[in-house]
């Protein structure tokens, strides 16, 4: 469903989905986008503490549907 709803979305500050792929031996997908500097998500929230996570994707909500 997320795949489908991000694939129509089309915004300056949102990443185009170019696809996904499933690791072996986890549930959970990654969503395939252009590389950015910054990294991952989970690396950019980990590596700066101060960013405000109520303007960007929950971590909390990550954590529990990737683990």
């Amino acid at each position: 469903r997320e795949m489908r709803i991000w694939s129509d979305l089309l915004h300056e500050n949102i990443l185009l989905l170019r696809g996904f792929i499933r690791e072996e031996g986890t549930n959970c997908p990654s969503f395939v986008t252009k590389w950015m500097g910054n990294g991952s998500l989970r690396t950019f929230l980990q590596s700066n503490a101060d960013v405000d996570e109520g303007k960007m994707v929950s971590r909390r909500l990550w954590e529990s549907w990737c683990s």
